[in-house]
């Protein structure tokens, strides 16, 4: 394990990484776009959401059954988002703190101008 200056670079920099493959950066995408866009989707009344399910399969459901449904739904796409976005917003933020440390002149200034 080295030690490393302030103004050297550290093997986990993203300048050495190499570029993600276009099947990588695809499925990224992807990853974030079916959850969004079963959001989107979803209808917003339990009615609708009972005649679509009595469409897709020949089964009808009361309307308690389809509100639970969609709030099942809901959740389950909420879930998947956050679990996406919170290894990312961790990321970020760890980037941010190591690029304070070790660049001190890009932390925001408590100098207030009057």
């Amino acid at each position: 394990m080295g030690i490393y200056r302030c103004c050297e670079s550290s093997p986990s920099d993203f300048a050495e990484r190499p570029p993600a493959s276009p099947v990588r950066r695809a499925s990224a995408v992807i990853r974030w776009m079916l959850p969004a866009a079963g959001l989107a989707v979803l209808p917003k009344c339990p009615a609708c959401l009972a005649a679509y399910v009595a469409v897709a399969t020949g089964f009808g459901i009361s309307l308690a059954a389809a509100a639970y449904l969609r709030m099942a739904l809901v959740a389950m796409c909420l879930v998947t988002l956050s679990f996406i976005a919170v290894p990312r917003a961790v990321r970020i933020v760890a980037a941010i703190t190591r690029a304070l440390r070790t660049h001190p002149a890009l932390a925001p200034s408590t100098y207030r101008h009057r």
